[in-house]
């Protein structure tokens, strides 16, 4: 009685789960609708524009997009067409096919489905799913921007299916073409958006660690290293978009040097003091990204690399020994936006917890569909977690002795989140955060697609 009880718990919340992220899929289409012919308007949009005049990129940017970019502005040239008019559609496209096939590999290997599902339903509910994932509020702000975040994911997303497909093994047959495709779309997410090199680095060690095939996975995984490191040093020119070349010096420096809104400066040597007056300060202080963007250099142009470094290095030691509390609090900060991104949005757009990107995002996104936006808004701020919370409880009532499978892409989303938070501080970007919120989604559509074949082939 009692597990009788539980299953029809469990199966009207499969069916309340499935109703309200198909509401998601109307939102997020509508939206879609309504704002693919506007532009977003973000620095890094800019950045990534200006970078496709030259194809000059830095190691923080990566060439792909911004080839991409060219490519397409060229095509344009003599088309009566916007590149925005193929991008856009492009990346919406790829977020599909993407999460299409992720969810066939995910359901082949946790044996979603028995052998009595029609192959009809299967496709259908698998297009359902993706269309789900497709419409991830954050990441629909990104498939309709001119940011590299969308076609990234898209690729970990297909590099992660690759990997489930190498993990269901049959027998006599080696997947060769799966291994090599898991190990391009590595490099591809990787130069594409390189802070997307961590999470795919966690499905290539995970491919190169599988024995199944003998040598083979680890050869494709330590050939995708070597090609993505290599092919990063190529085709990066350090310091080409007014960045410093990366050091760990500059990059404690850039997240212990503002901290809880303030600027702290009073402490500096004299030879850095003499170089701030009220402009810079007032500079660095009310636009975080300056310090990346205008300070680092002013001062690595006035004393040279090695002594900036020394100096970077000491200023982020004093703020550390004065203010190491508000510093680790400020990360923590961080990290839970990158993990509960619609939590901490909502608290900011109510001027709780710190600075960030927030706002001008927020505007960006509502600017090119205001009365949409607002509703799409909205439904990020108070229905993503609910949903969230009741898709992995779900999937873990019915998956949970196959749900270790998943564990690779889990890992990787966590240490991408772990890596943005080295970014500096007061630029917590919730947009960067669409990896890990479309695996958080996962448990959800695959929760309630089980169920859907569960109740499919008891009315057989």
């Amino acid at each position: 009685m009692v597990k009788k009880a539980v299953w029809r718990v469990r199966a009207v919340a499969q069916r309340v789960l499935f109703l309200a992220l198909s509401v998601q899929i109307l939102l997020g289409l509508v939206w879609a609708v309504s704002a693919i012919g506007g532009f977003q308007e973000y620095e890094e949009s800019y950045r990534y524009l200006e970078a496709s005049k030259t194809l000059l990129v830095d190691e923080y940017t990566g060439i792909l997009y911004p080839f991409l970019l060219w490519l397409l502005r060229g095509v344009c040239n003599v088309l009566p067409f916007s590149y925005t008019a193929f991008l856009f559609p492009m990346q919406l496209l790829c977020g599909f096919l993407a999460g299409f096939f992720f969810l066939k590999k995910a359901g082949n290997a946790l044996k979603i489905g028995g052998a009595s599902t029609k192959g009809e339903s299967r496709t259908l509910l698998w297009i359902w799913g993706s269309l789900v994932l497709l419409t991830v509020p954050v990441g629909m702000q990104c498939h309709l921007a001119v940011l590299p975040i969308s076609p990234a994911t898209s690729c970990f997303l297909a590099q992660w299916g690759c990997f489930l497909s190498v993990k269901q093994k049959k027998e006599g047959k080696t997947p060769v073409a799966s291994m090599l495709f898991c190990g391009l779309f590595w490099v591809l997410e990787s130069l594409l958006w390189p802070v997307c090199f961590w999470p795919g680095l966690v499905i290539g060690i995970c491919l190169a660690a599988n024995k199944d095939y003998g040598k083979k996975p680890m050869a494709v995984g330590i050939g995708a290293l070597v090609g993505t490191l290599l092919l990063g040093v190529l085709t990066a020119t350090p310091g080409s978009m007014g960045r410093n070349a990366f050091s760990v010096e500059e990059m404690l420096f850039e997240r212990t040097v503002c901290y809880d809104n303030e600027f702290e400066y009073t402490e500096w040597p004299s030879e850095l003091l003499a170089l701030l007056d009220e402009s810079v300060v007032f500079r660095v202080y009310a636009f975080p990204e300056e310090r990346a963007n205008y300070l680092c250099p002013v001062i690595e142009n006035r004393f040279g690399r090695e002594q900036a470094k020394k100096y970077e290095l000491e200023m982020a030691k004093i703020c550390l020994d004065e203010h190491k509390t508000e510093i680790f609090k400020e990360i923590l900060w961080d990290g839970a936006g990158y993990v509960l991104p619609s939590v901490i949005v909502s608290m900011q757009l109510q001027k709780k917890g710190y600075a960030s990107f927030t706002p001008r995002n927020v505007d960006a996104f509502r600017s090119v569909s205001p009365f949409w936006g607002k509703l799409y808004l909205n439904w990020f701020l108070w229905g993503c977690l609910p949903l969230l919370l009741l898709g992995v409880l779900l999937f873990f009532l019915s998956e949970k002795k196959k749900g270790t499978l998943l564990l690779p892409g889990v890992f990787g989303g966590i240490l991408l989140s772990a890596v943005l938070c080295t970014r500096a501080s007061g630029t917590m970007d919730y947009k960067y955060s669409m990896l890990w919120l479309t695996i958080c989604f996962l448990p959800a559509v695959l929760g309630s697609v089980s169920g859907l074949f569960k109740r499919e082939e008891e009315n057989q």
